[in-house]
Order: structure tokens, then sequence, then C-alpha cells
């Protein structure tokens, strides 16, 4: 009895095995997936502000101008991000007042301390659609992650500074800019963790005290 019902899960599994097929194989069904969620991130979607249950104002007057993004709010819950304050009071924000609010129903998030760039690359990691750490912004990048809480990727621009920048003597000076402007963020922890971690480091601390 015993043999013959392990032959019958054996088929049944087999039969699964058959009938299953990532999404991923479908070429055109992955394509349309990734344009429509690209569309949500840059806020082309036609029907962006009716499928986001929040607007996330980003900037300031005196950084390159502000901007309203709409947003998935759940999505930063699963990232554990958290947002920092909301605008239903705010009046300093133009194109935003209390009749639009409560006719939207929405959240309105302010964040004055963030560029732009960083808060779109910030949307891009949220959906899934795998931004590019870079010199440039890794920075402002670990920066938002330690604000937030997204621990996985403050992790990630750590590994990225200490394995593309960090162990490669031609570096040093793009590492020391890096680690001042880590320092002018106050990320004391990142910036000893890095210190200990980036052998370009060891190796200068090393040649000056021969």
């Amino acid at each position: 009895m015993e043999g013959k019902q392990d032959t019958i899960t054996a088929e049944k599994n087999s039969e699964d095995n058959l009938l299953q097929q990532s999404c991923s194989h479908f070429t055109g069904l992955q394509h349309w997936l990734t344009k429509t969620v690209q569309s949500v991130a840059d806020q082309t979607h036609e029907s962006i502000s009716e499928i986001c249950d929040s607007v996330f104002v980003i900037g300031n007057d005196n950084n390159g101008g502000i901007r309203q993004y709409h947003v998935i709010g759940s999505l930063f819950a699963i990232h554990k991000s958290q947002p920092s304050s909301y605008l239903s009071k705010e009046k300093n924000i133009q194109s935003l007042d209390e009749e639009e609010i409560i006719k939207n129903k929405k959240k309105y998030v302010q964040i004055e301390d963030i560029s732009k760039i960083t808060f779109e690359f910030l949307l891009s990691m949220i959906y899934g659609l795998n931004p590019k750490l870079t010199e440039s912004n890794c920075v402002d990048i670990l920066y938002i992650s330690k604000k937030y809480l997204i621990h996985h990727l403050t992790q990630s621009v750590i590994t990225f500074i200490i394995e593309s920048i960090g162990n490669n003597p031609k570096n040093i000076n793009k590492l020391l800019q890096i680690l001042m402007r880590i320092y002018d963020y106050g990320l004391q922890d990142e910036l000893n963790l890095l210190f200990m971690q980036c052998k370009i480091l060891q190796m200068n601390c090393a040649a000056q005290i021969i």
C-alpha cells in the first residue's frame, strides 16, 4: 500500500512539473510587466494617481526644486521605510492645499533633505527594477537607506564601496572623497566600518608607518 502511494505521489509531482512554467519564460508577458512597473516608477503610467495611495513631495526650493511623486505606500512598509512627516498642514509647498488633500484622500509625505534623483533610485528599487549603484550616487543612497531603515540596501551600498572602490589602490582619492561625504552626513558607524574593511586604506596606513 505504501509503495503504491509513493508511486502515485511521484506521478503527481512529475505531472505538476510538466504543467509549471515561470512567467519569465514568456518574453511578451515579461516585457509588458517590466514596462508597466517602469511606468509606475517613472510616473508616466496613465492611471498613476488612481493606483497610488501616497504622494511624496521631494526636494526644496534651494536644492533643485520640488517634485511630487505618486507612490504605492505599502511597498515602503515592506522595505521597512518610515516616512518623515505628513503634509496635511503644510502651506509652503506649491500646488498643495487642504481641499486637494481631502479630495484625493492620500497621504502626503514631505522629504526635503534628499534629491529627486536619489528618490527615483529608491522608487526603482522598491518596484524591483534593479537600479545601478554608482560612485556618484552611492553616498546619497547610503544616507536614505539609513534614514528609512532599509537595511538590505545599506549593506549593499557598503559592499559596493568596498568591492568596487575600496580595494583598488588607484581609487584612493575617490574613496577619500566618498568617506568625506559620509562624514558630512553623520554616518559614523558606516564610516568606521569602511575604514576597517577597505584594503587600500589599510595599505596606505601601513606604508606611512613603515
